[in-house]
This record gives structure tokens, sequence and C-alpha cells, in this order.
């Protein structure tokens, strides 16, 4: 009698203990089913959600919400930082954009690159953007020099003397007292020799391209 009830007991400890074993695990289940599923996108919206080819598309397309922030170099001289920056995304909160941590993109074709400690800044400086930029200001530096060492000033140019006939030097003279009359001016200033620099260049330039708007050289 005693043996039976001892099996008895036994028996129902243990469906006892296993059903708590199970409720346990079908919990466990649920929880854990539960915290995957309140994983939503928007909380994972941290650098690891982006690429170098969806924030290339995304500065192209959606340019009201994402836009390149650049450094501030202090060296005039055309690099690599002149025409890339760091991709952003605009804070709807702040009103500002706040940079994509991890990447470099290009300001003038938004082509996009990994960028951090160990990535370095060849493919930077290799890219076609920047090679382009670099040989457009050096070609414009390279004829601004020669342009301006080359030019003559007024007193070595060996000037044309020719004399206006009379009715030339009147319509002249009419000019000068209509523009010094009409805007009231000194009638000084026609000895100004900042005016004569002037006209003597827009002389020279006549010579050249012939009888030229002057609208096209005296550009405000």
């Amino acid at each position: 009698m005693y043996d039976d009830d001892i099996c008895t007991i036994s028996s129902s400890s243990a469906t006892s203990f296993s059903s708590s074993n199970s409720n346990v695990s079908a919990s466990s289940s649920s929880i854990s089913l539960l915290n995957t599923n309140s994983l939503s996108p928007a909380s994972l919206s941290g650098p690891s959600t982006y690429s170098s080819e969806r924030i290339y598309h995304l500065l192209k397309h959606e340019k009201h919400r994402y836009d390149i922030i650049y450094k501030k170099i202090t060296s005039d001289v055309t690099s690599y930082w002149s025409i890339f920056g760091f991709p952003a995304k605009l804070n709807q909160q702040t009103g500002s954009f706040e940079r994509i941590i991890g990447f470099i993109s290009c300001g003038k074709c938004k082509k996009t690159f990994v960028y951090g400690p160990n990535s370095g800044t060849n493919h930077m400086k290799s890219h076609s953007c920047v090679a382009f930029e670099i040989k457009s200001n050096t070609s414009t530096t390279k004829s601004t020099t020669i342009s301006t060492s080359t030019q003559p000033t007024i007193d070595k140019m060996v000037l044309i003397r020719k004399t206006l006939t009379t009715g030339q030097s009147n319509v002249i003279k009419d000019l000068i007292a209509r523009w010094v009359c009409g805007d009231i001016r000194p009638l000084s200033i026609i000895d100004d020799s900042g005016l004569r620099v002037l006209i003597q260049e827009c002389v020279k330039f006549g010579s050249l391209y012939g009888n030229i708007d002057v609208n096209d050289l005296l550009r405000s």
C-alpha cells in the first residue's frame, strides 16, 4: 500500500514539474518573439542601415531630405576637400542637416565612398570630378598668369597717332557735354587718368574685335 502511494505521488510531482517547465519555455518563447517583433525599421536608423549606393540614390532623388555638408578649408589650392563633403540627413525637429557617419560624397556627381580612419583618401584623390576640377583651375591660373605678364601698360604700348576730322572731334565734344551736363559731372572728369586708361583699353579691344557692343565691355 505504501509503495503504491509513493509511486502515485512521484508521478504527480513529475507531471507537475514537466508542465511547469513547459509553461516556462512557452513564456520564454513568447518573450523572445515579442522582443523580435518590437524592433521596427525606425529603430534601426543608424549607420548600418546605409550603404554607398543608397546614399548616392538619396542625394540624387531626395534632395529636400539629404544634402552634403563641407569641411572648412583654409587653403585656396584646389583639393579633394573642395569637391567632397559629408552626406547628411535633415533632422525634422531641429531643421538642420546631421552628418551620416562613415561616408563621404562628391558634391558634383554625388558619388559616395566609405570613409573612416582606415579607409584612406586615394579613392577621393583619383575621383574624376576632382581630377577635372584641378586641371581646370590649373589651366585658368596659367592663362591668367600669362595674360597678366604679357599685357603691356599704356605707357609701353606703341600707339597709333590719328588726327580726327573736325566733324569727328565735334561728335566727341558733344557726347562729353551731354554726359557732363546730363549726369551732373564736373568738367574736369575728362582729365581723370583712370577714365583715359579705360577708354584706351576699349579702343584696343575695338581694334582687335571691330565695332563691338560697349555693354559687352562695361558689365556691372
